[in-house]
């Protein structure tokens, strides 16, 4: 394939049409098609196909002459570039029609072959530089939704785990209790009483149930687990515009963004993967999410749909020469020498208006060499192309925050006296059933709330606050403990849903405390609670 300029004269003038003929015939990446009046024209357009329109003012079928016919077009077609070329030779007339969404205005008896192909190559990359304007915002209002949505569902999921969880092992103690009950007690009867009252309570039926409700809850929690994956993968993306180096496992990163794009892999190939054993690396695990997404979608792109099961996309990691290697190979349609040259320029695509930017392979590259690597390609014309992703396993890069290694087992040990600040009810109680067993635990809704407990009685040895709080979220709370009570700040632990604003991450990133991201395990609260008791014992 090649990158062509599609352009669409709606010319009535069979004179000037031939002049732009004749002047296309010079035009390396230009492709001239011409109708003849402006229904053909809009009608052509919404076919498709078209990256460009040269326009002429005056049309048999426009109502009125000059910039109504310009309106017209707009109205029917507002995404397609528009070049005005028309022998009215007026600035007036010309100032307007760039104001009112011309590219640009040509003046027929005045452009030349140079004016036309100049004026052409401008429009499409101020198009192409507004289209990468409108796409970054565009997924910078996902990123926001992403978090905010992942907010609103990790709270929920957080309270329904652990919830899970404390009733998977209730009934389990439960179950194991009744069963000895039972069996003791059959034990001190006769055989003709264990006969009876095994048939009327029916022995392997209960047991049966209670075995059931044991799988449902294990089910429930697969389920809520798929759900925390989900939300995982979608806050991967919502930091995609954000800088943040981190420990990264890269078979992870893989796993994440095979998620992402099977959706569009599945009809077209199967997805295989082939993951080594493969070193740690500090790098930007977002960053790196969104090249090897890339580099899968456009896989899946070079493959015809229709037969999945005669077509493979192959995702492979391993370390080779202390370098760390991704690579996505495909057996789709290949890349032609001519274009594979050019293919991470911005903006150049081979795909069609509406169906590529050109932008994807080109900050892909850029966020590949901000790691102190290189994409390399391989490809072959109707065999396939293979990417390779090479990174250096010393990237050069400084992690962003210190991570946070804290052990998930429940250590036990003397009770403390927790205060727990969360808008979240349930949250609330679901501290108070896992916690309330070992250590005295204080509820407060809201950061207010919390302050005024403290200002009641501030003996607690551990504080556990979300950050995320409507009025008085955990940065305020936080400044305002530091200034009344001095030390017990530290012992603040921060919980997030995942809704971090700029203001709340270089917080977290400027103290020691532990942040800890919904949902988060019962044995890891309860060892992370132990943790700071022994310390304050110690000290």
């Amino acid at each position: 394939m090649t990158s062509i300029i599609r352009v669409l004269s709606i010319e009535d003038s069979r004179v000037h049409s031939a002049f732009l003929a004749r002047c296309f015939k010079a035009f390396k990446d230009f492709q001239l098609e011409n109708v003849e009046t402006l229904a053909e024209g809009i009608k052509r357009v919404a076919q498709g196909g078209v990256d460009i329109v040269l326009l002429d003012l005056s049309l048999p079928d426009s109502n009125g002459l000059g910039l109504e016919t310009l309106k017209q077009f707009q109205k029917q077609a507002p995404d397609i570039p528009v070049v005005v070329m028309t022998s009215l030779d007026n600035k007036e007339v010309a100032l307007e029609a760039v104001r009112i969404g011309a590219q640009d205005y040509l003046v027929k008896d005045q452009a030349d072959k140079r004016v036309i192909e100049k004026a052409l190559r401008y429009s499409m990359e101020r198009q192409q530089m507004s289209a990468k304007l409108n796409r970054s915002s565009h997924l910078a209002a996902i990123g926001e939704l992403a978090a905010g949505v992942a907010h609103e569902i990790n709270n929920p999921v957080t309270f329904t785990q652990m919830n899970l969880t404390l009733l998977q092992d209730h009934l389990k103690k439960h179950a194991n209790e009744l069963k000895d009950f039972w069996q003791q007690s059959l034990k001190q009867l006769d055989s003709k009483s264990q006969k009876v009252i095994s048939n009327l309570v029916d022995d392997p039926a209960m047991f049966a149930r209670l075995e059931e409700m044991q799988e449902m809850i294990e089910d429930n929690l697969s389920g809520v687990e798929r759900i925390c994956n989900i939300v995982k993968d979608l806050r991967t993306f919502s930091r995609i515009e954000k800088e943040n180096v981190e420990l990264v496992k890269i078979n992870e990163v893989v796993d994440v963004a095979c998620n992402f794009a099977y959706n569009s892999i599945r009809h077209r190939a199967r997805l295989v993967k082939d993951l080594g054993r493969v070193p740690l690396i500090q790098a930007d695990r977002s960053r790196l999410t969104q090249v090897i997404v890339n580099l899968l979608l456009n896989a899946a792109h070079a493959v015809s749909e229709g037969a999945p099961d005669d077509n493979q996309i192959k995702v492979s990691t391993r370390k080779l020469n202390g370098h760390l290697i991704v690579s996505v190979e495909d057996t789709g349609c290949g890349i032609a020498p001519d274009v594979k040259e050019r293919i991470f320029e911005t903006f150049f695509t081979t795909k069609t208006r509406g169906h590529g930017t050109g932008l994807g392979l080109s900050i892909s590259s850029e966020h590949v060499r901000k790691h102190g690597g290189e994409i390399q390609v391989e490809s072959k014309l109707g065999e396939g192309s293979q990417f390779k992703v090479q990174l250096p396993l010393d990237t050069g890069l400084e992690l962003s925050e210190r991570p946070v290694e804290v052990s998930e087992q429940d250590v036990g040990g003397q009770g403390a006296r927790v205060l727990v600040i969360d808008d979240e009810l349930p949250l609330q109680r679901i501290f108070r059933r896992l916690l309330g067993s070992v250590h005295e635990v204080v509820c407060a809704s809201n950061g207010r709330e919390g302050i005024k407990i403290l200002d009641q009685d501030s003996n607690f040895d551990v504080i556990i606050c979300d950050l995320m709080m409507p009025e008085l979220d955990g940065v305020a709370v936080y400044n305002a403990v530091k200034k009344a009570y001095g030390e017990l700040a530290d012992r603040i632990v921060f919980l997030s849903g995942g809704a971090v604003t700029p203001r709340t991450k270089e917080f977290v990133g400027s103290v020691d405390n532990m942040f800890l991201e919904k949902p988060v395990s019962g044995p890891m609260l309860k060892g992370i609670i132990s943790r700071l008791v022994r310390t304050d014992t110690k000290s």
